[in-house]
């Protein structure tokens, strides 16, 4: 045994069985030893007992590496169960375990020594399951036939001999165990019957068994030989069914089934099962109902007439919609009914009330999908469907204002895209009017809308739907907007970049570029535009550049361009509009599309020459550069000013200051950008820049823009640390984990570096508030600020410390959030991008701490927690 495998050994021990500790040794005889000895000695509880068995039987494969050590523990497992005093789940595991390792084992020994343990540990379980009706160990009889069950399964028709005896046990017990009898009785008969199947066993070959005489049948063959006597059985177990649980049903039905399928004679008895069928076609179990699903596909009108069809169908559709079900449920239902509605096209008529499969307000995405692609199969071929499909998605659309999450949308979209498959007669200009509504709702449907589009385009070349999409958004969103955020101008520049790479008419694009100049370089939103959007709008402009004729809309592209040069505060946005405004003022357009085209490889390729270029990507899979977070900004750059005097209502003043203010809802963070050890030697990076993205529900992270990282910079600095602010823009004040890539070109290759996580924590949001006054100001406000949200979220803590051991925590933790001081306590103000609080009041006693703490935010209220639990 190596090493680590003597240590994982020793992990588990510790995990399974916390009380034993083994002797120092590396030798797994010794190890082995000391646990059956620890398990036959003890004299503790049954629960350390199973452990250590549980164990045993979990790591048998490394403990017995000889047929001896087989043996040792099969009978130490037989010694416990003598020395059970009764204790039939202590019993009951001894014979699982004994089970397992035992067929485990039979993949590495085989011989007479095998065939000996096997036979005897078989009879010990048939001696078992022969004690029919004893009510004193009805749960060591059903594990006993479990574990023939598990035997059957390993070496099919081992147990062929013994039928005789396990159908008359069967036929006598009454007991709890009846169920696992019966079930192996089915798995036998369903050996027997197909025997020709069934010629190599599981795992190697088969044991040599012998049988105690009282376990065998007249002439050691089972009683049933003859189709009649197989029909006999396939009866009595039927007629067992109803006394099974739901498992039992599935298990043994199934076997029934695999009976009739591999013996064609036996097959014309099938119908004996149409009384299971009528038992079990009202149930809600998944697995019955899938099995009656797989019984009238396999046996069709052998079996099923149109009577049992129609039944089924109803309860299908019941099951589909039925509310005491999960959806998780219902979607298992919806599958099975779209598959056999696929396999029987003839029943789609015999659906009397189609209101069955209509999506319902407890609906979730998923369900809602496949009941409408399940609508639309059954009203395919019938005149004026798509009208009421279109209404079944509109009600899909309006889900999406409280549903905010992508599934919704997905579904939305998916719909529609369903519709235009099935049908061709959807009004074109129902499905625009709806994904114009959906966009205008939600501005985050716009991925799912720009996806939708192109793949209109790549299925239905010749369908006007694109076009007439496109313009309608565009005609939409060139209109003015007071209330456009940055994260929805992104959106729509996505928008216009479709429409624009659609082919757009002339007028579209001059609404475009006068949109773009009015509304957003002449407006507010211009000083907030981060280098992304910049870079993101004058790619816009660069495609117009290139595609279009730029005659046709000079003069709106020239004040775009010299908006960005004049407006824009971004030296790169800028550099990137100078350069545009100059080469499209110099040039005439056919020599603008020459520059921006760039020239194209002319040269003959034959087979022995390949055009090389000198540019190209490469991606590394280590990390070259680590993040480090360096000290914190804890002031934002634009403050209130708190009037004392004033009648206006402050709190909503200071509220309103807080909704206008870019600087406010934004995260700033200072990260240093270190190399990792192996490229410390590293002359020049070019163009680094460190992306980072976070999930959606969270919020956006800028890209940091490094330039280049030479080693001028590293003499300059005396490191190789260079310190960079880092804005987020979060959602809400919640910590997460950012995946960070660099990219960076060295030696004129393009690198790609994904980067170790970088943490986002609370204590990284905590800002002090943006209040301009003094200290008796600072408190008044403190005041305001409490009674206004201490309504909403408050919470208590206690901490068991003496005053001088809190002060010095609070002046270590919240020195900088400190907004009051008295000699009872302290006043804590602590303002959370993008625009929520945390308060708190400090009352210090000799022995105790008080705290108090209120925000408006809930979650913030247990990563508050979880900040006093470190600090006790």
């Amino acid at each position: 045994m190596c090493d680590s495998e003597y240590l994982t050994i020793l992990d588990d021990i510790t995990l399974f069985c916390p009380g034993f500790v083994p002797e120092a040794t590396s030798d797994i005889h010794c190890i082995l030893d000391q646990l059956l000895k620890s398990l036959v000695e003890d004299e503790s509880s049954a629960p350390k007992k199973l452990n250590l068995i549980y164990f045993l039987e979990l790591k048998s494969n490394i403990l017995c590496e000889e047929i001896g050590d087989v043996e040792l523990v099969l009978a130490t497992l037989k010694n416990v169960c003598n020395s059970s005093s009764g204790n039939q789940a202590l019993l009951g595991q001894c014979l699982i375990s004994s089970t397992t390792i035992l067929l485990e084992s039979s993949e590495k020994f085989l011989g007479a020594e095998f065939d000996r343990l096997f036979s005897q540990h078989v009879n010990l379980l048939l001696d078992y399951v022969n004690q029919s009706n004893c009510s004193e160990n009805v749960y060591v009889r059903s594990v006993s036939a479990d574990s023939l069950i598990e035997v059957e399964l390993c070496y099919p028709l081992v147990l062929k001999p013994c039928l005789e005896n396990i159908y008359a046990l069967t036929v006598k017990e009454l007991s709890a165990a009846h169920q696992q009898y019966t079930s192996l009785l089915s798995l036998m008969m369903k050996h027997s019957s197909a025997s020709s199947q069934f010629g190599s066993p599981l795992w190697n070959t088969y044991p040599q068994l012998v049988f105690k005489s009282k376990f065998l049948g007249e002439n050691n063959s089972a009683v049933v030989s003859s189709v009649y006597s197989n029909t006999q059985l396939v009866s009595f177990l039927v007629d067992q069914l109803p006394f099974c649980n739901p498992e039992g049903v599935v298990w043994i039905a199934n076997h029934i089934i695999g009976m009739l399928l591999h013996n064609t004679e036996l097959r014309a008895s099938c119908r004996v099962l149409k009384p299971f069928f009528f038992s079990c076609v009202y149930t809600f179990n998944c697995a019955i109902f899938y099995l009656l699903l797989y019984l009238e596909k396999v046996f069709g009108r052998e079996l099923f007439e149109e009577e049992e069809h129609n039944l089924l169908l109803r309860q299908l559709l019941l099951n589909c919609n039925h509310p005491s079900l999960s959806n998780s449920f219902q979607l298992v239902y919806l599958e099975l009914l779209s598959d056999y509605l696929g396999r029987m096209c003839h029943q789609l008529k015999c659906i009397e009330d189609i209101r069955m499969v209509l999506t319902n307000n407890f609906d979730g995405p998923d369900i809602q999908l496949k009941k409408f692609i399940l609508f639309s199969h059954i009203l395919k071929h019938k005149n004026g469907s798509s009208k009421f499909l279109l209404q079944i998605t509109n009600k899909i659309r309006r889900e999406i204002k409280h549903n905010k999450g992508f599934k919704c949308k997905s579904v939305f979209i998916k719909a529609l895209y369903k519709l235009l498959s099935d049908y061709e007669d959807v009004s074109h200009e129902e499905v625009s009017r709806l994904v114009v509504l959906a966009s205008t709702e939600d501005i985050s449907t716009t991925p799912f809308i720009v996806h939708f589009v192109r793949q209109v385009q790549t299925s239905f070349p010749a369908s006007p739907l694109p076009a007439l999409i496109l313009t309608s958004l565009v005609n939409t969103y060139t209109q003015p907007n007071e209330h456009l955020s940055l994260e929805a101008l992104s959106f729509v520049i996505d928008i216009f970049q479709e429409a624009v790479s659609n082919r757009c008419s002339i007028e579209g694009l001059k609404s475009i570029l006068i949109y773009l100049y009015r509304h957003i370089l002449c407006g507010v939103i211009c000083k907030s535009l981060s280098w992304s959007l910049g870079h993101k709008m004058l790619k816009l402009c660069y495609f117009m550049m290139k595609e279009y004729n730029t005659t046709n809309f000079f003069y709106e592209l020239s004040n775009v361009l010299q908006g960005f040069i004049s407006k824009c505060e971004n030296d790169d946005v800028q550099d990137r509009a100078q350069l545009y405004f100059c080469l499209l003022q110099s040039l005439s357009d056919k020599k603008l599309k020459a520059v921006l085209q760039g020239p194209r490889q002319t040269l003959p390729l034959t087979d022995d020459s390949t055009f090389h270029s000198q540019f190209y990507f490469q991606k590394l899979d280590k990390p070259i550069l680590y993040l480090c977070k360096e000290n914190q900004s804890t002031s934002s750059d634009e403050t209130f000013k708190y009037i004392v005097e004033s009648e206006e209502d402050i709190i909503t003043a200071y509220k309103n200051f807080i909704e206008a203010s870019s600087s406010c809802k934004k995260l700033v963070l200072k990260i240093s950008i270190k190399l990792s050890q192996e490229y410390e030697n590293l002359d020049c990076l070019e163009a680094l820049a460190i992306f980072m993205e976070s999930s959606e529900n969270w919020g956006k992270v800028e890209p940091v823009l490094v330039g280049h990282y030479k080693e001028d910079n590293l003499s300059v600095h005396q490191s190789n640390d260079f310190v960079y602010t880092m804005i987020c823009y979060p959602h809400y004040p919640l910590p997460t984990q950012l995946k960070v890539r660099a990219e960076f070109s060295l030696d004129n290759i393009c690198h790609i570096c994904p980067l170790s996580p970088f943490a986002i924590e609370f204590f990284d949001f905590f800002c002090v508030l943006p209040i301009c006054g003094d200290d008796v100001k600072m408190e008044f406000f403190f005041e305001d600020l409490w009674k206004t949200i201490e309504d909403e979220f408050q919470s208590v803590v206690l901490l068991e410390c003496s005053e001088v051991q809190a002060r010095a925590f609070v002046k270590q933790k919240f020195n900088t959030f400190i907004v009051g001081e008295n000699d009872k306590g302290y006043h804590v103000g602590i303002y959370l991008p993008p625009g929520n609080h945390l308060l708190m009041r400090y009352y210090f006693q000799s022995s105790k701490t008080i705290v108090k703490f209120v925000t408006d935010y809930i979650y913030v209220l247990s990563w508050t927690n979880a900040l006093f639990k470190e600090f006790a």
